[in-house]
């Protein structure tokens, strides 16, 4: 077990009359690996203090804050890096909703306002594509028809390759109406099934 201190910015807008900096100290047992999870702790610990988090991936940008000056997320910041004291403010720039929480509307509306995605000036194609496609498939196809195999290869002794079966989407499946092609030997002197799939019958060539 060891002790970490934070100072963390608090500011309550309902009860504070200005922002203060709070200093407190979370006893951890190792197995926090990240800030997000130490700010998990110290939650539990006091749970007025307030900030975001969502997919803890840094993804989502949800729990970005200013740590010990630099601007940075919680979920991708490993502890090992930081000093025996962290500091943590809120972003610099953006109105404090409260603590370490920040009201993001301006950064949205900046961030739409340069369109950060692909234009495609292509005209989509009609319903009735759509429609023909969806009548050519089997009728015990997923909806989707271009599906890949999900499971990983395994590699038996023989040195070819088998995928399992078991671990497939359901549309890449072997069918019950669709017959059975013979075993061709590989190569490497092993065997792997050719049984038609609902994917390769609803594919085109």
């Amino acid at each position: 077990m060891s002790k970490r201190k934070f100072q963390i910015y608090r500011y309550d807008p309902d009860t504070d009359a200005k922002p203060y900096m709070q200093t407190i100290e979370v006893e951890l047992d190792g197995s926090e690996r990240m800030l997000l999870d130490v700010l998990m702790k110290l939650k539990e610990q006091d749970p007025s203090i307030s900030f975001r988090r969502s997919c803890r991936e840094g993804v989502c940008g949800s729990d970005a804050m200013n740590i010990n000056g630099k601007n940075g997320l919680a979920c991708l910041t490993n502890m090992r890096t930081l000093p025996d004291t962290i500091v943590l403010k809120p972003l610099p720039g953006l109105p404090v909703v409260r603590d370490l929480i920040v009201d993001m509307t301006q950064f949205f509306k900046q961030y739409n306002s340069i369109k950060p995605y692909l234009i495609n000036d292509n005209v989509p194609p009609e319903k009735s594509v759509c429609k023909a496609r969806k009548s050519a498939m089997s009728s015990t196809a997923s909806t989707s028809a271009f599906c890949a195999p999900a499971a990983p290869r395994l590699a038996p002794a023989s040195g070819g390759t088998l995928t399992s079966l078991s671990a497939r989407p359901a549309c890449c499946r072997p069918t019950a109406l669709l017959p059975t092609a013979a075993m061709k030997p590989l190569q490497s002197g092993s065997t792997t099934s050719k049984t038609p799939t609902a994917c390769s019958v609803a594919t085109p060539s």
